[in-house]
């Protein structure tokens, strides 16, 4: 049986980055996944878990999610990004729905219980 971790953060948000691609690296050790999935609006923390990735000498394909064309209010990937991301090897699923917009609409307030429901 594999013993597992799970990390726990206080607050959400871009603090925990470094923290998340430093677990997703351990995991990738097992060497039983090679590929990995994350949900970024602009590309940009997809960018930094495959730069650190390659700097790991550890191989995986990262999928780079972003959201729908309604999610108006996050940056999308730019061409500059995308090129970044297209040249470290990842692949890019743009502009993909939500399942529920009354889930998704300001999705971060309603996950963390910032707004009453």
């Amino acid at each position: 049986m594999r013993e597992a971790t799970i990390y726990y953060f206080d607050e959400y948000g871009e603090r925990n980055t470094e923290h998340v691609i430093q677990a997703v690296i351990e995991r990738l050790e097992e060497r039983d996944i090679n590929t990995v999935i994350v949900a970024s609006s602009s590309g940009k923390i997809a960018i930094k878990l495959a730069e650190r990735l390659r700097e790991a000498n550890r191989e995986a394909k990262v999928i780079c999610i972003s959201d729908p064309p309604q999610a108006e209010e996050w940056p999308k990937i730019t061409p500059k990004d995308q090129a970044k991301l297209e040249a470290l090897g990842a692949e890019i699923i743009d502009y993909v729905p939500y399942a529920s917009m009354a889930y998704s609409w300001k999705a971060p307030e309603n996950v963390y219980g910032a707004l009453a429901c």
